[in-house]
């Protein structure tokens, strides 16, 4: 019996190691050869993490919001869930323009409260899975206040409406507070202020910037005791330069709180000097791709990588992706919409973006860790110290799997659980592993994401 016995747990044995095999994952493996080691500090601390997110812009929410109930919360918690979906933790809206979808001013001291529909049940459906920050761009100021007088093809705000603007972005702020019960976390003043397009767009340069936040909309702010955070500029290429001046001049500096940029040079995310320097949030609030769409390993390895790059040597605070979901067959969106049949398509990048979304939440800070400890592996963690949780996201882009140490120094942990991604798997949890020595050896399945929990 003795006998039978330990060949039955011989054989259960072998047969769990080759499934954990077969699933690309087997961890504290023994190496004739020493794993690339990647330190992580619990007491050396980086920038605070805001969060991830995207956009319901350009009746994108409308569109989304009038799917049938079922399969608009299946989107919903797959973008929104912290439990079964991505968990993004951020939302990005349009202030209505009048091409759109109606502006909320559609002439001097005039008032428009509808039009917004879609955006405002989105925003109530992102509250509803945890979200807290929603915040709102400006495409282009209401046609009557520019210089060319119509929304689309760039033109300016007019110098003499400076006030009337900034009144606008007050207005709009405390109607949702009032009207919705909705909390605006941030403003942006301007979409793209460097770029000329056949959509809504408004042109600005840094002195027309600082000029406005100084002299209109921070004492317009300070009056009406507008609680709104202020960001600049959201340029489409990843720069700062857009700030500066503003950042420079005192008076305007104190009521800047984020410094943004949009992604669409597909930089690796330089770091923003002054704006670090000025202790400002540094947010990426925009990226995409216009070709057709790649729902693949590969395309949602390039955007953790990015993501990777922007949170350890841009130093952000938070990462947009462009479109939550849309009826576009290319790569604006995390899940593209077929509306003819009220379906949809998930995207991988919509999981590898996950690996942080979903883990690396509101509030936790970045630790200093190794990035790239080995050729096409790399590493961020971050923690929440207020409970103690923490999340360490690994990334492996090979083409085949690859062992790995990490030491985990000075935390108080002796396990945790892995959550991965791959060509096969959507944020899969996976068994638990044991810290030995305060540390751990996993094996990284090929072309793969995984977020260790602890």
């Amino acid at each position: 019996m003795k006998s039978f016995l330990s060949a039955g747990r011989l054989l259960l044995g072998s047969l769990l190691t080759a499934n954990l095999l077969l699933l690309g994952w087997f961890a504290d493996q023994p190496s004739a050869i020493a794993a690339p080691l990647a330190n992580i500090y619990w007491t050396q601390t980086r920038q605070e993490i805001d969060g991830f997110g995207a956009s319901g812009a350009f009746s994108s929410a409308r569109t989304l919001m009038n799917y049938p109930e079922n399969t608009r919360n299946q989107i919903l918690d797959l973008l929104f869930s912290p439990y079964n979906g991505a968990g993004l933790s951020i939302l990005r809206n349009q202030i209505g323009d009048g091409v759109s979808f109606p502006t909320i001013e559609p002439s001097e001291g005039s008032w428009n409260w509808t039009g917004d529909e879609g955006q405002i049940q989105l925003m109530y459906a992102a509250k509803a899975r945890g979200v807290n920050r929603l915040w709102s761009s400006v495409w282009s100021p209401p046609a009557w206040m520019k210089d060319n007088g119509q929304v689309i093809n760039g033109g300016q705000l007019r110098t003499d409406k400076y006030q009337a603007y900034a009144d606008y972005l007050a207005r709009y702020v405390s109607e949702y507070k009032s009207r919705y019960g909705l909390d605006i976390y941030a403003i942006s003043a301007a979409n793209e202020p460097d770029y000329t397009a056949s959509w809504a767009t408004c042109i600005w340069s840094p002195e027309q910037f600082n000029n406005f936040i100084k002299n209109n909309l921070k004492p317009t702010f300070a009056a009406r005791k507008t609680p709104a955070k202020v960001m600049l500029a959201e340029t489409s290429y990843w720069t700062e330069n857009m700030a500066l001046a503003a950042l420079n001049d005192p008076l305007s500096s104190s009521r800047i709180d984020i410094v943004a940029a949009h992604n669409y040079d597909y930089s690796s995310g330089t770091p923003f000097t002054t704006a670090k320097a000025r202790n400002k949030k540094i947010w990426q609030t925009e990226v995409s791709y216009f070709s057709r769409n790649d729902s693949s390993i590969k395309d949602g390895l390039t955007w953790a990588k990015q993501i990777h790059s922007f949170m350890t040597v841009a130093e952000a605070s938070a990462w947009h992706y462009w479109w939550l979901a849309k009826n576009v067959t290319d790569g604006e969106a995390l899940i593209n919409l077929d509306t003819a049949n009220y379906s949809y398509s998930v995207n991988k990048r919509l999981f590898t973006i996950g690996n942080f979304s979903r883990f690396v939440r509101p509030g936790y800070i970045r630790l200093n860790s190794t990035t790239s400890p080995a050729p096409g592996v790399y590493t961020s963690a971050y923690k929440d110290s207020k409970t103690g949780k923490f999340a360490i996201v690994v990334i492996n882009e090979n083409t085949s799997s690859q062992s790995l140490s990490l030491k985990l120094n000075s935390f108080n942990s002796d396990w945790v659980v892995p959550y991965i991604t791959s060509a096969t798997q959507d944020l899969v949890e996976l068994p638990g592993i044991s810290l030995t020595n305060g540390g751990f050896n996993p094996t990284l399945p090929a072309q793969s994401v995984t977020t260790f929990v602890g």
